[in-house]
């Protein structure tokens, strides 16, 4: 059964990131975008908005595929998601990032492929994060 939304917003048919950024001279807006079903009023995200994610746009925008993954899965069952998307690479914070590499390991995905996505875990190697992983923001970096 079909379960219609009370709320109605037309979509144009165009790809997310030219919905959501428009072009890269537009202003960003504050009308809503990413809405919370139960509390619309005060619970919502705007294009102006420093929330939006910015790993998500960037995968979409460079043309990748999003897989994302439960974070209470075991390691056995993000092997088996990444064996059945063939990801190319794999980001996880830190509480999920031994978890990340077991599970990298069992599906064949080299460890110098998991990415770390927090902010705070960085050690005294620049761009190396905890647990040996690279830094996410290391694949923003331009290729030679």
């Amino acid at each position: 059964m079909v379960i219609q939304s009370r709320w109605k917003v037309p979509i144009p048919k165009c790809s997310v990131h030219k919905w959501l950024f428009d072009s890269i001279s537009a202003f960003p807006g504050d009308e809503p975008l990413f809405i919370d079903a139960e509390r619309p009023d005060t619970h919502f995200l705007t294009r102006s908005a420093t929330f939006t994610p910015p790993l998500l746009m960037g995968i979409l925008m460079a043309g990748g595929i999003f897989g994302g993954a439960n974070p209470n899965f075991v390691a056995r069952e993000l092997a088996y998601q990444l064996k059945d998307t063939a990801a190319m690479f794999m980001v996880a914070n830190d509480a999920t990032i031994e978890i990340a590499l077991e599970a990298a390991a069992e599906a064949g995905l080299p460890a110098s492929r998991v990415y770390s996505f927090d902010d705070t875990a960085f050690d005294a190697e620049p761009g190396r994060a905890r647990f040996g992983t690279k830094h996410w923001t290391t694949l923003l970096a331009p290729k030679n």
